[in-house]
């Protein structure tokens, strides 16, 4: 049995609940959070199996790095094809898990007149970062979230109708700045700022920020060579240097 934690939209001014936060500064965030919790059944020979499969591609990590590569190494065959089998079969494996909790979601939501919202496979880094984001209003609300194995979890966003890809974001630029320099504030890079990654609202005006996947806290950009080759093209000298990048980004997003 797995918990999932859900956070109705009468609770939107309360925001969510994670277990246990990450052990990096989050000075500033407010941890006054609601949880409500219900179960879901998960077949957990299909978690051993995950897991298990896990353990054998760790085992696997250079044929990774010469598929990544496109070489061709005769004397990897056996176990590229070892590889390409466990990956298969991970992926299948996490889609028959990915549509049983969805379909828990989505009966959840209609007992408690929520609309259905966006549901994807994420690791605990990036929960956390759409769980703390989504409390300070930067990103979307969190409908529910479930542990599967490991680090791995599956959450459901609130659900927005258009990218800015697909509207006149140039309306937008203020709000959308306003966004990363509230995140910065919280010590958190985005590192992916591009117009699939920010969802709006026409009706509402409403612009928030989403897919926290490859986020960083501030420090571990310090304790890393990151920010020596910027995402957002160039090397900096200054994580400083950086986070204005990020900022100055959202003009060549609207253009």
């Amino acid at each position: 049995m797995s918990t999932v934690y859900y956070c109705p939209e009468s609770s939107r001014r309360l925001g969510t609940c994670v277990e246990n936060f990450p052990d990096e500064d989050d000075e500033g965030l407010n941890k006054e959070y609601i949880t409500y919790q219900l179960k879901i059944d998960i077949d957990r020979k299909l978690i051993a199996k995950l897991i298990d499969i896990d353990n054998q591609l760790k085992n696997l990590e250079m044929v990774k790095s010469i598929l990544s590569r496109k070489l061709n190494d005769s004397s990897m065959s056996e176990k590229i094809k070892d590889y390409i089998s466990l990956t298969t079969e991970k992926s299948n494996i996490r889609q028959r898990i990915f549509e049983v909790v969805s379909a828990k979601f989505k009966k959840q939501n209609k007992l408690n007149n929520v609309k259905n919202g966006y549901v994807k496979i994420v690791c605990k880094k990036e929960l956390n970062f759409s769980l703390l984001t989504a409390k300070e209003g930067i990103s979307p609300l969190i409908i529910h979230w479930v542990h599967i194995y490991n680090d791995k979890y599956i959450m459901e966003i609130e659900r927005f109708p258009y990218i800015l890809n697909e509207v006149d974001g140039s309306k937008y630029i203020d709000e959308i700045k306003t966004l990363v320099m509230r995140l910065h504030k919280f010590s958190i890079f985005h590192g992916d700022l591009y117009g699939k990654n920010i969802v709006v609202n026409p009706e509402t005006n409403i612009v928030k920020l989403i897919d926290f996947g490859i986020s960083s806290w501030f420090s571990e950009l310090k304790d890393s060579k990151v920010f020596y080759s910027d995402r957002y093209g160039g090397k900096v000298d200054t994580i400083e240097e950086l986070l204005e990048r990020e900022v100055n980004k959202v003009e060549f997003l609207v253009c």
